[in-house]
């Protein structure tokens, strides 16, 4: 019985570590989003631009992102190679770059 308890309390423990951890994370104020390909110019070399008509090419992005107020794009992963980044779907598991 007592071993079930302590089962018990280290499950716990550890879904309460990984909870907090994953709290420490999050940066108040920043949303991530993923653009389809073509929506922000972003130059080569950039990693962060601000927000305006000239680098956002889609008219409902824009909209999106005046009506919430945001100010920049800044790239989530700057090291990553577009063409060249593999991604797994987390519902069917296919493969897609």
């Amino acid at each position: 019985m007592k071993k079930q308890y302590f089962l018990i309390a280290l499950i716990v423990t550890i879904i309460a570590l990984f909870t907090s951890q994953a709290q420490t994370r999050v940066v108040p104020g920043r949303i991530v989003v993923q653009f389809k390909s073509g929506t922000v110019s972003l130059p080569e070399g950039a990693t962060k631009l601000s927000i305006d008509k000239s680098n956002i090419l889609d008219p409902v992005t824009l909209e999106a992102c005046t009506k919430i107020a945001a100010r920049e794009i800044e790239k989530a992963f700057p090291s990553a190679i577009p063409g060249r980044t593999t991604t797994i779907s987390p519902i069917t598991g296919q493969i897609s770059r």
